[in-house]
């Protein structure tokens, strides 16, 4: 189209609408006299150009009131293309030449080939007519059709003589002329021609589309006639060639009616004479690329089917039934695919090599991964069903939208209702051969773990620090052995926490036969005549090949977070262990570092989560460097039916406000030694004056061992005027131990200790950590600032304080852990300490953690504090009181060396 109408359109316009070449091949066939004729009829230019062989090419241009509209020529590239060629170029420069020099008269340029050449804005019958028209009423003019039209043959009578002229109009010319003879007067018509109408009614163009008895897509171009009474008819290009007169005018039912501008947007599809026929992959090009362009067009009149064909890029799950109720389930995907449901039985066999799926009008695309997605979850069968195991399914089930609908048995619906703790559980069978009792949330943690065992399933327990996970894992134990059960299980410990595990299940289940797997001497070959074997995570990387060897019932990691680095030694021979259960215990939120997670899920589940690269890439990246909260829901809900962690302020109605927690360490071998030398070296004379009862008790002597042994159980340093820092004591492990779990759980800390150089000891490895910690001793000055840090700094994390300085007279209440680094005897004491945390202003509940070495005299003194608690916080004041209280045979108790 060119924004010009052909009197006022200059080179500009057609420079707007060619490119450089076409111009310049346009202009050359101008010079070179190539248009061989050329015509002008109102708004209709007609030329023919000399084409590459000896046939002309045909060229019309057609102009409405404002611009030019319709621009065709005959031209293999044009007629295909529906571009501007060189040959409309040259007719537009020819008109534009003459129009302006010989102002639309006739001419013939000399020497040219042109043959003579009508140029003039009216028909150019006028010119013949004007002197007729003139004198018409000395001539008669009779006007018939010839045959049955549209060209209008005319007569003209002389009335003066016999002579007349016939003239056959052309059918271009016909309805222009034919409008003004009827404006005439006196002229004689004949039947024919006196029923012809001008219908002021546009013919329109029509595309139709629809389907064939093939389902095939055919599109008709052609022409849609609103007749006399209003009916609509409609003609394909076939059909209207006899009625079409030159582009402009259409001859049907005696009558001329003006053709309209062609739509630009259905153009291209009136190139030929017959209906475009579209097959498999072209009726999806069709629908991908040319439906949009002409979808909104009024012209174009899709039938209902091609209304309502869809071209659906991929498809998508409306639906999964799942059969069977073992191990092994069946999955049926079915697609929704435009409201129908299609299996991917049906996708998978009617898939062309062009990956399409065609369904009624429908074309589905199936990329090859709808496929391979499913051979990643489980294993096709030959009926294409996913056969998935059932933990398989917990994941896909976790992960599905929630728009997809699931067709599942009774059976399996109940169990992962269950497994998602839904509804609750079965109740897990009565505990009766276990001492103490569980709270309720503790119940709950046993009937998840049963539910877990029963369904020979592994899982994380994650409570928050000082919620009993030991607790709820030995409820388990005492249900899995009362029973007879023969397999024994491995619970790995940290070294720092060996002995409390040993403690506990000496406490709470005295009849569970343990094998601490741990000493130099230690031995498996008795391992079927003990329930548990008690090991370290340092032990179970060094004898790997005796433990692998081996079935256990149960692998329990406690402070599963030892195996976070899926590099270390402790990883890989975790995952090496044969066991038909697997449990981790950790306090620490492992769902807030998602390669720990991985490896810890890897151990209980290998495969779950699926490889480390995938994890990292789905899940990983995602919620860490750009906080997919989409991926972290998603994640949550895929590790949620494995992981149960309850908070204190989750079940802060169940727990005491103070929770008291004796947690037991041993020597390290070192201090195993330098403890054997004092007994042996200053102990034996003690002895020796102790046993002989005529001789006084040297208390002087006894307090001075008694300390030494004290300051070597909380670290050698303290013994050694600091000369043995390098080296640690089993006692400071299970302090960090504790720390660094509370710490993780967001927990604030006051930690006790009565010697100065403990203190330091502790400041430093706290300091290593780059863990903030306020210092209160009896040196310092500025007490009421140092209090007032820990209280309101958020990033201070621990207190450290002496037991003399810290233990009265100040508030800590923002701490909720307490740890009694060494023993004060007189319990008052303590809890006066204590209570410096938990006091009024506390809104949580205070744990307290004293801590005791085993076989040494840490122990022993405990033991008859808590025989004689009553008697010894009533009069005890000191250690020295403590002291000459005892009998001599108590004291010389006291001396005896760790086995």
């Amino acid at each position: 189209m060119i924004a010009a109408t052909l009197e006022t359109i200059k080179q500009e316009h057609i420079k707007e609408v060619v490119t450089r070449e076409i111009w310049q091949r346009g202009y050359g066939y101008f010079k070179h006299n190539s248009v061989l004729s050329l015509s002008h009829n109102r708004h209709t230019l007609t030329a023919s150009v000399q084409g590459n062989n000896s046939h002309p090419y045909q060229v019309q241009v057609v102009e409405t009131d404002r611009h030019i509209s319709h621009m065709t020529c005959t031209c293999p590239y044009a007629a295909r293309w529906g571009w501007v060629c060189k040959h409309i170029v040259a007719v537009l420069l020819i008109w534009i030449h003459q129009r302006d020099k010989d102002d639309f008269m006739h001419f013939r340029k000399p020497g040219s080939s042109y043959p003579d050449t009508i140029i003039n804005s009216e028909n150019p019958f006028y010119s013949i007519f004007s002197s007729w028209f003139s004198s018409f009423e000395k001539m008669g003019m009779y006007v018939d059709l010839t045959g049955s039209g549209p060209q209008l043959e005319i007569t003209l009578r002389s009335k003066t003589n016999d002579r007349k002229a016939k003239l056959i109009i052309p059918a271009i010319e016909s309805p222009m002329l034919y409008e003004q003879i009827r404006a005439l007067q006196g002229v004689e018509w004949s039947d024919k021609a006196a029923g012809v109408r001008l219908n002021k009614q546009l013919v329109t163009y029509e595309l139709k589309a629809d389907y064939d008895g093939d389902n095939r897509l055919m599109l008709t171009p052609g022409y849609s006639i609103k007749m006399h009474d209003n009916t609509q008819v409609f003609m394909d290009l076939e059909q209207a060639k006899q009625h079409v007169i030159n582009g402009r005018w259409f001859w049907y039912d005696n009558a001329y009616s003006t053709i309209e501008d062609m739509p630009e947007t259905i153009k291209p599809y009136f190139d030929g004479d017959k209906p475009l026929v579209y097959k498999g992959t072209e009726i999806i090009d069709f629908f991908t690329y040319s439906m949009p362009a002409v979808e909104h067009e009024k012209r174009f009149k899709p039938s209902e089917r091609v209304k309502t064909t869809h071209i659906i890029s991929s498809p998508e799950i409306g639906r999964i039934k799942v059969e069977g109720e073992g191990e092994w389930l069946y999955l049926a995907p079915y697609y929704d695919v435009a409201g129908v449901d299609l299996s991917l039985e049906e996708l998978i066999r009617s898939r062309d090599e062009s990956g399409f799926v065609r369904n009624n009008n429908n074309w589905v695309y199936v990329p090859e991964n709808t496929i391979k997605v499913w051979s990643k979850i489980g294993t096709l069968t030959d009926d294409k069903k996913i056969k998935i195991s059932k933990i398989a399914y917990a994941r896909l089930r976790s992960e599905i939208n929630d728009t997809i609908s699931i067709e599942e048995p009774e059976q399996i619906g109940k169990f992962y209702t269950e497994l998602n703790r839904v509804v609750d559980p079965a109740p897990a069978p009565t505990i009766d051969n276990m001492n103490g009792t569980l709270r309720d949330y503790q119940k709950t943690g046993y009937n998840w773990l049963w539910f877990l065992y029963t369904n020979q399933l592994n899982g994380i327990l994650a409570d928050e620090m000082g919620l009993g996970k030991t607790h709820q894992t030995m409820a388990v134990l005492s249900s899995v052995y009362k029973n007879g059960n023969t397999t024994p299980s491995l619970v790995v410990a940290p070294t720092s926490v060996i002995d409390h595990w040993e403690y506990k299940l000496h406490e709470y289940l005295p009849w569970i036969k343990v094998n601490k797997y741990h000493d130099k001497n230690r031995s498996l070959q008795d391992s079927g005549q003990y329930h548990i074997v008690l090991t370290t995570y340092a032990v179970m990387s060094l004898d790997i090949g005796k433990i692998a060897d081996r079935q256990w019932e149960y692998v329990i990691l406690d402070e599963a977070q030892k195996i976070k680095n899926h590099t270390t030694k402790a990883y890989r021979a975790a995952k090496s262990l044969l066991a038909r259960h697997r449990l981790a215990l950790t306090g620490t939120p492992i769902e807030n570092r998602l390669t720990e997670l991985w490896s810890i899920f890897d151990f209980l589940m290998p495969g779950y989560l699926g490889p480390l690269d995938g994890f990292v890439k789905e899940y990983e990246l995602p919620i860490e460097k750009y906080n997919d909260e989409d991926r972290k829901e998603t994640l949550k809900r895929i590790i949620n039916p494995f992981k149960l962690r309850r908070l204190k302020a989750d079940v802060l109605k169940e727990l005491p406000r103070k929770l008291e927690d004796v947690r037991y360490c041993s020597l390290t071998p070192h201090q195993v030694s330098l403890y054997k030398h004092l007994i042996n070296t200053q102990g034996s004379e003690l002895l020796r004056t102790l046993s002989d009862e005529t001789k006084p008790i040297e208390y002087m002597h006894i307090f001075s061992l008694i300390t030494k042994l004290k300051r070597l159980c909380d670290h050698p340093a303290l013994i050694m005027d600091g000369h043995e820092k390098s080296q640690t004591s089993g006692k400071f492990d299970l302090f960090k131990t504790l720390v660094e779990e509370a710490a993780d759980s967001g927990e604030k800390i006051v930690v006790f200790s009565q010697y100065l150089e403990m203190l330091d000891l502790i400041e430093k490895w706290l300091k290593s950590k780059k863990m903030a910690f306020a210092s209160l001793r009896g040196s310092t000055r500025k007490r009421a600032e140092v209090i007032s840090r820990f209280q309101k700094d958020s990033h201070c994390r621990v207190f450290v304080g002496s037991l003399m300085a810290g233990g009265l007279g100040i508030d800590l209440t923002s701490a909720s852990v307490v740890i009694h680094y060494d023993r004060w005897w007189n319990a008052a004491r303590e809890d006066q300490a204590t209570d410096r945390v938990h006091r009024i202003g506390q809104r949580k509940g205070v744990q307290v953690f004293k801590l005791i070495t085993r076989g040494t005299l840490e122990e022993k003194i405990d033991n008859l504090i808590k025989e004689k608690a009553s008697l010894m916080n009533s009069i005890i004041k000191s250690d020295d009181v403590l002291i000459k209280k005892l009998s001599r045979e108590n004291i010389m108790e006291l001396f005896r060396a760790p086995v």
